[in-house]
């Protein structure tokens, strides 16, 4: 398949009638299977191919897209994208196509699982559902992705990655308990990391709002760490426009916490969009933020190298078991899960969002029962310079906007209200 997707794109480079073309292919071929109540509700198998084609005419560019890859649907959106790019106006900013080093990923084979295989996965959880007296509901995807950039300079780069992931909530007597895998996550252990918040019952007790010593489980701190990958533009920095402005060469948070980007920890392409070459990068190493990311316009402008763009994240393991970093909290809260993050105020960096699924207090080293779900606001470079406690076992999660593998967290966070629920 992958031939074929270089074939396309080779298609519209050789048809263009204007200057410079870039093409972006994303071809998906996976099955999702949603499955609640304990039983299987949908099943359905995915194959569809994404393609952006971006005409470069002078400084104009224009872009069109289109689903699939036939020569028919392909050169009806070069036209697009022509027509586009002669009629905007001309952009100040503008960069040419990219064209020097070039890293080319793998090329795997990867079969679909069939909807016997699917469903002998999903009966695994729907078993000890079952048994245990709780409702299984979720939605498992397996499958393979392609990606192909490509341009008229002369760029041709590939990858194909996995599409692999299970979510899990189980509900009982309307206590909820969540889980999530990315990867070859066995369905059973999965559905014993969620059961585990089930069995922690009885009375649900209402703390009061203020700010609070948190242990933050991996899933629920990868949902953090987005805001602050995408405050991390050099230009918006330079400009005063970022929370991080003025925080470059300088603290953020504890030595004990290194964050970095590297696409091999997920196996995703080592290029970005426009096909510059993705290699590790640490962007907070030991504290000290080092690194910011930098497009082409604003290297060339600055006269700094460009990085690329990089949607993943990663927090360096550290030294202590889970149970550790809870037995040394004299008190506070066990967050499991966050949903509906929102920036308050780009510019401080501050976001607001819920707690859900699972929400303990830690009183004396021990969890000693489930907390009513909580609504916080604060600053992720807050958190950041909070943290006291970097946990030893990391998770990758693509659970929300982009990859992050991150090990449990222990920092501070402030709390405004408790939720309805």
């Amino acid at each position: 398949m992958m031939e074929k997707l270089l074939d396309a794109c080779r298609f519209v480079v050789k048809e263009r009638k204007c200057e410079d073309v870039e093409i972006n292919i994303l071809e998906y071929e996976y099955r999702a299977v949603r499955f609640g109540g304990n039983r299987i509700t949908q099943n359905m198998l995915m194959r569809e191919a994404k393609v952006n084609v971006t005409a470069h005419a002078g400084k104009r560019k224009g872009t069109a897209s289109a689903d699939g890859i036939s020569r028919d649907t392909l050169l009806t959106a070069l036209r697009k994208a022509e027509e586009v790019a002669r009629n905007v106006p001309e952009d100040p900013e503008y960069t040419p196509p990219y064209e020097g080093e070039v890293i080319r990923g793998e090329v795997k084979e990867m079969k679909i699982p069939s909807e016997e295989e699917i469903a002998e996965a999903l009966g695994k959880i729907i078993t000890k559902a079952e048994r245990e007296k709780v409702s299984a509901a979720g939605i498992l995807e397996r499958g393979r992705i392609n990606m192909v950039v490509a341009n008229s300079r002369g760029v041709e780069v590939f990858h194909s990655f996995e599409k692999n992931s299970l979510s899990l909530t189980l509900e009982r007597d309307g206590v909820t308990g969540y889980a999530h895998g990315w990867g070859k996550d066995d369905p059973e252990e999965l559905f014993e990391r969620a059961y585990e918040k089930i069995k922690i019952s009885g009375k649900i007790s209402e703390i009061e709002p203020g700010k609070y010593t948190v242990i933050f489980e991996p899933l629920a701190f990868s949902d953090i760490l987005p805001f602050f990958l995408f405050s991390l533009d050099r230009r918006e920095m330079d400009e005063g426009r970022s929370g991080l402005s003025g925080f470059l060469g300088k603290r953020v948070a504890p030595e004990m916490f290194t964050l970095k980007s590297n696409p091999s920890t997920f196996n995703l392409p080592p290029f970005d969009e426009e096909g510059v070459p993705l290699m590790e990068r640490k962007w907070i190493e030991k504290g000290i933020l080092r690194e910011a990311m930098v497009t082409r316009y604003w290297a060339k402008k600055k006269r700094i190298p460009f990085t690329g763009r990089y949607r993943h994240c990663e927090v360096e393991e550290g030294e202590e078991e889970m149970e550790e970093i809870i037995g040394k909290t004299e008190r506070g809260i066990l967050v499991t899960r966050l949903w509906y993050i929102r920036w308050v105020d780009v510019r401080k960096m501050s976001i607001t969002g819920m707690t859900r699924d699972g929400t303990f207090l830690i009183e004396d080293g021990e969890i000693k029962g489930r907390v009513k779900e909580m609504r916080f606001n604060d600053s992720v470079l807050s958190i950041l310079s909070s943290i006291s406690g970097v946990g030893r076992k990391g998770e990758r999660c693509w659970h929300g906007w982009i990859p992050v593998f991150t090990p449990p967290v222990k920092t501070e966070l402030s709390f405004s209200s408790t939720t309805r629920f």
